[in-house]
């Protein structure tokens, strides 16, 4: 249940966060797309997305201003994912560009490739269920 996105809406991103997104992301996002996955995993794109008239899959950019706004995310990094009560954050910027972090804190992922493998692709049970909102206080300290 996946978009892939065009050249056109990933140039809108990059122009919005005044910087590229980091390559892997960029390939994930337009060869096999954002959307739902199995097992309740979100990948956010540069469109919102419905699905069955239930499930909305928010879009990268809403959500990054989202937790900005809640004061949980630094702004070098960029959430592209939620499986559950867990976000994951992708580094845009800085020593340590292309890891991926969890929020709340706990996960840190050398790259995009292998939080896939350990998270995505992995063969057991499904994603956590998903809470309101992550808290302020859950936010802080894990880098990469």
């Amino acid at each position: 249940m996946t978009v892939p996105a065009s050249e056109e809406e990933l140039h809108r991103i990059d122009e919005a966060l005044g910087r590229p997104l980091p390559a892997p992301l960029r390939s994930l996002l337009h060869e096999v797309g954002s959307g739902l996955y199995e097992g309740g995993h979100e990948i956010f794109g540069p469109l919102r997305l419905m699905l069955h008239d239930i499930e909305l899959v928010p879009d990268l950019l809403s959500m990054r201003a989202r937790l900005l706004a809640e004061g949980v995310l630094h702004p070098h990094f960029l959430p592209f994912h939620r499986g559950g009560a867990t976000f994951h954050l992708i580094r845009t910027e800085g020593s340590g560009s292309g890891c991926v972090v969890s929020l709340p804190a706990g996960r840190v992922y050398a790259d995009l490739a292998s939080f896939i493998e350990q998270v995505l692709l992995r063969a057991h049970g499904g994603a956590e269920p998903r809470p309101p909102k992550p808290s302020a206080a859950t936010s802080g300290g894990l880098t990469c």
